[in-house]
């Protein structure tokens, strides 16, 4: 998909310099309908794999593997909370944010759809 800049300039200086610089990619209209064909270990594993790749990890992730051994580190997995609320359009409580729900994409999965169920 295209990727887009934007950048916030600060407009308190008269040099008017970007201060801040946002990337943003640019997704399918339809991206609802293709949300709902995609299952939760699928959207996971994609969400995973983009910051496998951000790290130059080249590395297939399956359902079951602990994220820890696949190369994430404690950073990586603030980010991953960050992203998967973001691709799941959820909050995650924070009493939920624990080692044992984000240890493998399963876990993760596992997680969401539950926090996903009708209250």
């Amino acid at each position: 998909m295209p990727t887009f800049s934007l950048f916030f300039y600060d407009t308190d200086h008269s040099c008017r310099r970007p201060c801040c610089k946002v990337d943003l990619e640019v997704k399918d209209s339809g991206i609802m309908a293709e949300r709902s064909i995609h299952s939760a270990v699928e959207r996971v594993i994609s969400v995973v794999q983009r910051l496998l790749t951000q790290r130059s990890i080249s590395r297939t992730v399956e359902p079951a593997d602990d994220l820890r051994d696949a190369g994430l580190t404690s950073m990586d997995m603030v980010n991953l909370v960050l992203a998967v609320e973001t691709e799941f359009d959820v909050m995650i409580p924070e009493s939920r944010i624990t080692p044992a729900n984000f240890r493998s994409v399963a876990a993760i999965s596992s997680l969401i759809e539950a926090l996903q169920q009708p209250a």
